[in-house]
């Protein structure tokens, strides 16, 4: 013989064995704040916990940059929400955020200094997610996430977001460990991806020695760059001539460039790069990337220079496809480069 089960028998056997009922995941992601325009997107990120899921509904029209200052909070569309115009980034994250996630907005227009969606620079934050989002035809980038030293970011995903027409920078993420770069439709930028370990700055938070690890890009689709598609430094030097910095390093290690596919940049698809004799890259894997050139342009550099030079060790090129016009297919002056043999050897 069946047996229903009522909910008010669920709740009773709960209750007897003390246990809690949590929500049900069809609820998970349900707006628990929706800000109309013109409403204050700034006001609702203020009054929120962690927690809350605050949506965009309608367009926003030259919104002053947006400083999100709660940990654990989401920030999405409701139908579809755009950003139209505006001085500086749309939104700044505060020192020390952790667990938010921006997704499915659209941000475009944006001018002035670091003119740009989502920005992070000379800060501390981890568990960062932006993903699904739609950023174009901004002055200066569409995600920004570093600094000049000291200041250290983790665990930030960049995710399937359509990325075109930047001033300077499609996606940057410069002292941000274990972090990931997936997925990414990137279109029309001076620098399309771009990966640092950074110590620049004479004055400021923490050690001058930084050591990032771990960060992947791939999957992405990275066109039209003026430089390169795919730029990961590692520097230390002063920021305007470049010269070393006493008692300063950066360690970049353990990147992976794998299953991207780039053309038409201007200077290299990738530039695996140490700047300075304090500044080292090694440990990279540049791997089942399609890179297509303009005319003699290097599908991958691997370089050492400034005045010491940095070091560039153990980078593993290999099973990638180069187009006619790559040539030469690689350059390269690191230390234990490795290469396959064949048609891949430039």
């Amino acid at each position: 013989m069946r047996r229903l089960v009522t909910l008010t028998a669920i709740v009773g056997l709960v209750a007897a064995f003390g246990m809690t009922l949590s929500a049900s995941p069809a609820l998970a992601g349900q707006c628990t704040t929706t800000v109309t325009a013109p409403a204050s997107i700034q006001a609702a990120i203020d009054a929120a916990d962690f927690g809350d899921v605050i949506c965009l509904s309608g367009t926003f029209v030259n919104v002053p940059t947006v400083t999100i200052g709660t940990s654990g909070i989401t920030l999405k569309s409701a139908s579809t929400a755009e950003l139209n115009g505006g001085s500086g980034p749309a939104f700044r994250l505060a020192d020390g955020l952790s667990h938010v996630t921006i997704e499915d907005l659209e941000i475009h227009s944006r001018t002035g200094f670091r003119g740009g969606g989502i920005e992070a620079w000379d800060r501390t934050t981890s568990n960062i997610t932006v993903r699904d989002n739609y950023l174009h035809d901004n002055s200066y980038s569409g995600v920004l996430v570093g600094s000049e030293g000291g200041y250290v970011h983790s665990n930030w995903m960049v995710q399937n977001n359509v990325v075109n027409d930047h001033g300077f920078i499609g996606i940057e993420l410069t002292n941000c460990e274990v972090c990931t770069i997936v997925d990414n439709n990137i279109d029309g930028a001076t620098l399309g991806i771009i990966v640092q370990a950074r110590s620049t700055s004479t004055t400021g938070v923490g050690s001058h020695n930084v050591v990032m690890n771990g960060i992947r890009v791939l999957h992405n689709i990275v066109n039209d760059s003026d430089w390169f598609g795919v730029y990961v430094l590692s520097f230390t030097g002063h920021p305007t001539n470049f010269s070393p910095i006493a008692d300063a390093s950066t360690l970049l290690t353990s990147v992976s460039i794998s299953n991207n596919m780039l053309t038409d940049s201007g200077v290299a698809g990738i530039r695996f790069w140490a700047f300075n004799d304090a500044a080292t890259a090694k440990n990279g894997r540049i791997m089942y990337n399609d890179i297509d050139c303009p005319t003699e342009t290097p599908g991958v550099q691997i370089l050492e220079s400034g005045s010491g030079p940095g070091t560039v060790k153990n980078v593993k090129v290999v099973n990638n496809s180069f187009g006619t016009d790559c040539d030469p297919q690689v350059t390269d002056t690191g230390e234990a480069t490795k290469f396959p043999p064949g048609p891949f050897l430039p």
